[in-house]
């Protein structure tokens, strides 16, 4: 799916009067107090079911201004971009890595990102080659909870 399913900071929190956005740090708190999570008196799932919830860390710099990963999967197709919308163009996005800019809250992940202009070009044209379907059998994209269709 081109993502690595997690959270990370890499410097695109809101600044100004909407800078207080905390990012996963925030979730996890609001999830844990829920009273409509998975291990609620009011949820239908049995407690083995809520493990991730039981095992679900609350607290770290690094959930500090962590936002999810989302695929690159149809990239072209997905802007704007970042999680608040912030980038317009994958352009922008791939200046935004080429900067490393400093966090607005907590600490980025990013590294300097150190290439040539070609090698800038090279990657955006790459990244557009995501858009295709994903070619694999479709045994291989359900879950592995859920039963294979019938006559599969």
């Amino acid at each position: 799916m081109f993502t690595n399913q997690s959270f990370h900071n890499i410097g695109v929190q809101f600044r100004g009067p909407v800078s207080a956005e905390q990012g996963r740090i925030a979730g996890v708190k609001s999830l844990v107090k829920d009273e409509f999570n998975c291990a609620s008196k009011y949820s239908d799932a049995k407690p083995e079911q809520c493990s991730e919830l039981k095992f679900l860390r609350t607290s770290g710099r690094d959930l500090l201004g962590a936002f999810k990963a989302p695929t690159l999967r149809y990239l072209s197709k997905s802007g704007p971009y970042m999680h608040n919308g912030s980038l317009k163009t994958l352009e922008d996005v791939t200046w935004h890595y080429r900067t490393t800019p400093i966090a607005g809250v907590g600490r980025t992940e990013l590294d300097p990102f150190v290439i040539t202009d070609t090698e800038f070009v090279q990657l955006e044209k790459f990244l557009l080659t995501l858009d295709g379907p994903i070619a694999a059998d479709p045994k291989y994209l359900r879950s592995p909870n859920k039963p294979p269709p019938r006559g599969y």
